[in-house]
């Protein structure tokens, strides 16, 4: 791998590569070029990461997966819910990301976590809410699903105070435990629940559900129980 770059460089360097008219020198000048990023090579030529990989496979250089894997978390923070999917797996890093495990999409929930304290594995579903004014007042409108085996174990909820800067600035975590969350004996047509978090230390809602307040950095102990 390291021999076959430091060819391509000295290469590069000297000038002994002229018009990058052949598709394989293309794809090893901006895989250099963006610093071993398949996903940006990509981007720029309109290939597949798949087929990229293949050219760098003839010059024996195996891509760096992991990077590719991580990438994902930079090019989804435009998306909503995703920036908060993103930071979680920035304060908790040995996270499995269930949309890779499991499948791309996956409802039920976005990440599994193996707990080394208590032995066992937890599901996570992340949310991200922006305040809103609401009937009950101003709070967060959480969705959740009625049946309580199509809840993630826990919902991590981060609960923003600015709709535009969202994560950005100020926001607070929750960490919710599936059997909390209040259940229908009659599930409904959307088998949703909706329920509204106030941000009123006088209401129930907020006397209830901020119980579960934990400071960010404090994440990775609860679910992986590492100091």
């Amino acid at each position: 791998f390291s021999g076959s770059l430091q060819v391509w460089h000295f290469l590069n360097e000297n000038n002994l590569i002229k018009g990058l008219n052949n598709t394989e020198f293309l794809i090893l000048n901006l895989f250099l070029k963006y610093s071993y990023s398949l996903d940006k090579a990509a981007d720029e030529t309109g290939l597949s990461v798949l087929a990229i990989s293949k050219i760098l496979e003839k010059f024996n250089i195996e891509p760096n997966w992991k990077k590719v894997r991580e990438s994902r978390y930079s090019r989804i923070g435009s998306q909503k819910g995703m920036e908060a999917e993103a930071l979680f797996k920035k304060l908790v890093p040995d996270a499995l990301d269930a949309n890779e495990e499991i499948k791309e999409g996956n409802s039920k929930f976005d990440f599994i976590v193996f707990d080394e304290y208590t032995g066992r594995e937890k599901t996570i579903d992340v949310k991200e809410f922006a305040i809103q004014d609401s009937v009950g007042g101003k709070g967060w409108v959480f969705r959740f699903p009625e049946k309580m085996d199509d809840r993630a174990d826990y919902y991590v909820l981060f609960l923003c105070f600015d709709k535009e800067k969202r994560l950005e600035g100020e926001y607070r975590v929750l960490v919710l435990p599936k059997g909390i969350l209040p259940e229908n004996e009659k599930v409904s047509r959307t088998g949703q629940k909706r329920l509204l978090i106030s941000n009123d230390p006088s209401k129930q809602s907020y006397k209830m559900y901020f119980k579960f307040e934990i400071s960010p950095e404090n994440l990775v102990w609860f679910f992986t129980g590492e100091m």
